[in-house]
C-alpha cells in the first residue's frame, strides 16, 4: 500500500449503523423471551429428588448462560454507540473547515 491512510466509505457504513441500531433492540427482546423460556422451564422443575439433583446442576449453568447473555445486549449498544460517534467525526473531519482548521491552510 502507498500510504499508511484509513478511509472509510461513508454510505456502507452508515447502512450498517443503520442496521445494527436496529438489531440491538431486537436481541435485546430476544434475550428477555429466552430468560422467560428459561424461568418457566426452571419453575416446572419438581421438587422430588430428582428434581433436586437436576437443580442442583442446572442453577449454576443457568445463572452462567443469563450473566453471559446480559452482557450482549448491553455490547450491541455499545458498539452502535461508539460506531456512531466515530462516523460523525469522520464525517466532520473530511469537511473543508475542519480540513482548513487542522492543516492550517486554504482548502475549497
Amino acid at each position: 500500500m502507498s500510504d499508511d491512510v484509513l478511509h472509510m466509505f461513508l454510505e456502507p457504513a452508515e447502512q450498517y449503523l443503520t442496521q445494527l441500531g436496529t438489531v440491538g433492540p431486537e436481541v435485546n427482546t430476544g434475550w428477555e423471551n429466552a430468560k422467560a423460556a428459561i424461568d418457566a422451564g426452571a419453575a416446572g422443575l419438581g421438587g422430588d429428588a430428582i428434581g433436586a439433583a437436576f437443580t442442583a446442576a442446572f442453577t449454576p449453568a443457568s445463572e452462567a448462560v443469563r450473566l453471559a447473555g446480559d452482557r450482549v445486549p448491553v455490547s450491541f449498544g455499545n458498539l452502535h454507540e461508539a460506531g456512531l460517534q466515530a462516523f460523525q467525526r469522520y464525517q466532520f473531519l473530511q469537511s473543508p473547515p475542519a480540513l482548513r482548521k487542522l492543516l492550517g491552510s486554504p482548502i475549497g
